[in-house]
């Protein structure tokens, strides 16, 4: 289990720089915004809710890799020091990180939904 906690995050923690491509993170995403059964994208709507997932599990598993539950209780002050540069590093937006990509895509995602007056369906 670890291994397979070691290979995800490697996915995670990953400088895009200036070329997002270059991660296969982001090609994922890309191809689960295809719809195999029409073959084409799928609509915002229908692909959001997926991306928001991804996001959430990529969360998890950056907290599990940085602070490790079995460890919690014993996390001192300098873990959580570190968990926290680390997050501001590849887990926020404009981190130039996989996770930074797939929050702009959701953000997106909002705005036209809200500009094409749609909002029911922004939240």
């Amino acid at each position: 289990l670890d291994a397979l906690l070691e290979v995800f995050t490697l996915f995670i923690f990953y400088n895009l720089g200036d070329r997002p491509l270059s991660s296969r993170l982001i090609y994922f995403l890309a191809v689960i915004g295809i719809n195999v059964d029409i073959g084409r994208l799928r609509t915002i709507k229908n692909y959001s809710y997926i991306l928001a997932r991804v996001v959430y599990y990529i969360r998890v598993l950056s907290v599990e890799k940085l602070l490790p539950s079995a460890l919690r209780k014993e996390n001192l002050d300098r873990d959580r020091k570190r968990f926290l540069k680390i997050r501001k590093q590849y887990l926020t937006n404009s981190a130039y990180s996989p996770i930074s990509e797939a929050i702009n895509i959701l953000a997106y995602r909002k705005f036209i939904t809200l500009t094409a007056g749609n909002s029911s369906n922004a939240y």
